[in-house]
């Protein structure tokens, strides 16, 4: 008797553990850690912006000089 009863407790404490256990792993697949994104972006885009900024003179005659017949 006290067989039954304790591996009905075990299973029942087991699905316990199990339902928790999707929850977790769906919140896991589902979860976007901006901040973590937000850095990345401003560390990829940065350089780009930063060269923009010192070549501007010259992309900007490329684009006329191409635009224009001649």
């Amino acid at each position: 008797m006290f067989v039954i009863i304790s591996l009905s407790l075990i299973s029942f404490s087991c699905k316990k553990v199990e339902e928790k256990n999707k929850i977790v792993v769906f919140q896991g697949a589902h979860f976007v850690n901006y901040p973590l994104l937000m850095s990345g972006v401003i560390i990829t885009i940065l350089p780009v912006i930063i060269v923009y900024v010192f070549m501007q003179r010259y992309i900007i005659s490329g684009i006329i000089q191409g635009a224009l017949k001649g």
